[in-house]
């Protein structure tokens, strides 16, 4: 939440805050992956801001539909959920039908 917070407030003190901050300015892809639970009221209302500049925030959180029996399974569907929202092709995990 520190770096979500930082990049929220456009603050680039580290390699991985400066990449956020340059990926908003050129106005390239950007997905966050908050994993804290629950969220704090201030955790959302940086998420929301970085929302509405097309930040992709997308937690890793598990379907219930993803039929992972092992934590390698888990791996491949949340990891294959981030690849396509960032359109990179791939057969990670089965897709809902």
């Amino acid at each position: 939440m520190n770096t979500l917070a930082k990049i929220a407030c456009g603050i680039s003190d580290n390699l991985a805050t400066r990449v956020a901050a340059v990926a908003l300015k050129e106005q390239k892809k950007l997905l966050l992956a908050p994993r804290e639970m629950p969220f704090s009221a201030i955790a959302l209302e940086n998420m929301h801001k970085l929302a509405t500049l097309g930040v992709i925030i997308a937690p890793p959180v598990m379907g219930y539909y993803s039929d992972a029996s092992s934590l390698e399974d888990m791996e491949k569907f949340i990891i294959g959920k981030w690849y396509d929202v960032l359109g990179i092709p791939n057969e990670l995990y089965t897709r809902w039908k």
